[in-house]
């Protein structure tokens, strides 16, 4: 790897934790504007944010840099994986944990179906521009592609 071709994928990085970051404040700041805030707890950070922005995006670009696919069959995958595991399962455990009081009680259970609403905006907003930031979008003018007999054939094998 060239010092100019880490540059390119360093600063389309940099591109998506931004891309992230916006569409992380859209996607909750229209749903969850009037959310109750507890005095308990001190506001989000930049830093705080910063950290989890770089946790989720790190490994969702090394994923999506390696990825065979492109385009809306490598964002339809990664758009399921990033609402799964971001949003749908704590929220599940959410609903859950609901039933023994002293587990969940900081999110009241009418505020999940919000809370979700919201990861899958933020989801849909953003893994499409993560896509093409990281320069996945377009299909690779140097790839193989298969002959349609073996392609046929390996489908066959399958069956």
């Amino acid at each position: 790897m060239t010092l100019s071709t880490l540059l390119v994928t360093g600063l389309r990085i940099v591109a998506a934790i931004v891309a992230y970051l916006v569409c992380f404040v859209v996607a909750y700041g229209l749903l969850l504007s009037d959310a109750p805030v507890s005095a308990s707890e001190p506001p989000a950070s930049a830093a705080r944010l910063l950290t989890v922005a770089l946790m989720t995006v790190l490994p969702i670009a090394w994923i999506i840099l390696r990825a065979r696919p492109r385009g809306w069959k490598l964002v339809a995958p990664m758009l399921l994986v990033f609402f799964g595991v971001q949003t749908f399962l704590p929220q599940l455990e959410s609903i859950i944990f609901q039933v023994w009081p002293a587990f969940a009680s900081h999110v009241p259970i009418a505020f999940v179906p919000r809370l979700m609403a919201a990861g899958l905006l933020h989801a849909i907003l953003w893994v499409p521009l993560a896509v093409r930031l990281l320069g996945r979008w377009k299909a690779d003018s140097t790839a193989e592609t298969i002959p349609a007999s073996v392609f046929e054939k390996q489908v066959s094998m399958l069956l």
